[in-house]
Order: C-alpha cells, then sequence, then structure tokens
C-alpha cells in the first residue's frame, strides 16, 4: 500500500513539475534573442565532462539535471558524411580508436567506446549530432563548435529535429566570409560573431554583423586586463546581447577563469560580472551555478 501511494504522489507531482521545467524552458529561448536583467547564462563546455566523457549524452543529460541553460558540443563529420559530437580531429584522445575521424564510416565508429578524463574506456558510445539535438530539445540550449564551416550541412538537421531556435554558432570570421560560406542560412539561425585580441577594426567588424544579423550574443576573448577588447565587456545593452566569456582558461579571460574560482569566487566569476559579462562558458559548471544561485543571478 505504502509503495502504491508514493507511486500516485508522483502522477499527480508530475504533470506540474514538467509544466514548470516546459515554462522556464520557454523563457530561456525567449532570452536567447533578449537578455534577461540580472541573470547570468551558464554554458557547459563540452558536457559535464568531468563526470562523463566529454561530448557524450551522459555528459549533456547531467548539465540538463544541473540546470544549465546551455551545453557546448563539437561536430565532426565521418567518412560518409554523418555528424557525430567530437572535439578533436583524431579518436586517439577521447576514444578506444586511433586515426582520423573523417577516414572512418559511421558503423566503424559506434563499434569504439568513449575514453573518460582520465583516459579509461567506458561503455559510453560516441553519439551523433542527431542523437544530441533529439536529447536537448525543450531542455537545454545547444551552441555547437567547430560547425561553422558547414552551415549549409547542418541546417537541414537542425529544421528536421525542431531546433532552430535551440541552437547557436559563432565564428571570428568576418561577416563577407561567413555569409559566402552560409549564404542564406546565416540569417536563419542564430549566429554569434566573436571578438579577440587582435581584431582588427572591432567597432566596423561588429558594424556588419549588427546591420545584416541583429545578433544576440557576443562572444568576447582577452588575454590581458588591459586589451582592447575588454572594453566590449559593457556593450551588452548597445547590442541588445548577452556578453559571453569563456572561463574555461587563463589566456581567453585574462585570469579570471575556473581553476582560479575554486578558491577565489569574486576574483573570477564576480570580476567579469561586475564588468557586464552575463554569459560564461565554463568547465565547472556546478561550482559557477551554486555561485550565481547565491546572489540570485540564476533560476
Amino acid at each position: 500500500m505504502k509503495y502504491r501511494i508514493t507511486f500516485l504522489l508522483h502522477l499527480l507531482v508530475l504533470p506540474a513539475f514538467c509544466q514548470q521545467n516546459t515554462t522556464e524552458f520557454a523563457e530561456l529561448i525567449t532570452m536567447m534573442k533578449q537578455p534577461k536583467p540580472n541573470y547570468v547564462m551558464v554554458v557547459a563546455h563540452r558536457g559535464d565532462w568531468r563526470n562523463f566523457p566529454e561530448n557524450s549524452l551522459a555528459a549533456i543529460q547531467s548539465c540538463i539535471d544541473m540546470g544549465v541553460d546551455m551545453v557546448e558540443i563539437d561536430v565532426a563529420f565521418t567518412r560518409d558524411g554523418v555528424p557525430v559530437l567530437m572535439h578533436d580531429k583524431t579518436l586517439d584522445r577521447t576514444t578506444t580508436g586511433k586515426g582520423a575521424v573523417s577516414s572512418k564510416t559511421f558503423a566503424q565508429l559506434k563499434m569504439l567506446r568513449l575514453r573518460d578524463g582520465l583516459g579509461r574506456p567506458t561503455e559510453h558510445e560516441i553519439p551523433t549530432l542527431e542523437e544530441a539535438l533529439v536529447l536537448c530539445k525543450g531542455r537545454i540550449l545547444v551552441n555547437l563548435d567547430k560547425a561553422e564551416n558547414r552551415i549549409p550541412d547542418l541546417y537541414p538537421l537542425l529544421l528536421k529535429t525542431g531546433m532552430i531556435d535551440q541552437v547557436a554558432l559563432g565564428s571570428y570570421k568576418a561577416y563577407e566570409e561567413m555569409s559566402s560560406m552560409a549564404g542564406d542560412y546565416l540569417k536563419k539561425i542564430n549566429y554569434m560573431p566573436k571578438i579577440k585580441d587582435n581584431s582588427r577594426a572591432i567597432s566596423a567588424y561588429l558594424k556588419q554583423f549588427e546591420d545584416s544579423l541583429n545578433f544576440s550574443v557576443l562572444q568576447v576573448r582577452f588575454e590581458s586586463e588591459t586589451a582592447a577588447t575588454v572594453e566590449y565587456l559593457n556593450v551588452g545593452d548597445k547590442y541588445s546581447s548577452w556578453i559571453w566569456v569563456n572561463t574555461i582558461t587563463a589566456n581567453r579571460s585574462a585570469n579570471h577563469h575556473d581553476d582560479r574560482a575554486v578558491t577565489d569566487l569574486d576574483g573570477s566569476y564576480g570580476w567579469l560580472i561586475e564588468r557586464g559579462v552575463n554569459m560564461m562558458q565554463t568547465d565547472r559548471p556546478q561550482l559557477l551555478l551554486n555561485y550565481l544561485r547565491q546572489r540570485n543571478l540564476h533560476r
């Protein structure tokens, strides 16, 4: 009887829980186009790779369970044209196989297993991009990295899975080059321009995108606090865009990065927030989420 009552209570609570999650995600989709005041979006780099193999479905699911806003995954193509999740050009580091991803068929990749962060084989398989998109649909936003050169090839899959509004892509390339590669598809996706220390004529570079795309995310990289790009950390209001900074390594955020945050949260994440950053790609999503929630800057 006790177990039956517990099960019935679960059935009663589940619809309300699902409705709440659906409502929260609908708000997140809206936020992709228009930043929300007093909110910092969390992007998990290659998923929760500290606990699961990077770019695995399990690593993505863990991010969903955590409440991460967006997961960054890497796209590679097999010899027979199947898009899969893989960061490196070769299989050696992250799988039980060897050789270039592009030299293998999808059937060959399915025989391999992913390795964890310590290099140990696991039972996790290399996922296709379609499998990842299906998992993410209605649950978490997606950043496709290493994909800007294949937008025409990827767009039909985004359309098929109903993920156009949920996915973002970006590059340091100028508008003319991106437009030449992607054609009309560039205006149909969520595209984010990126700037870094050696970007020339930044304002002119951004104006081309602003005039053509009305972008809602700007990714900024700076190796030092005196870099020219630092002044663009506070232009979110000007462009009505999220300001994305990578905290995954010291040279992408002038030493205000994840490893520093382990012992100095305010000197890392706090420093960035004070200067206008409201979107961070991290290798420590749970640490960042905890910090933001303590400051009422996340749901």
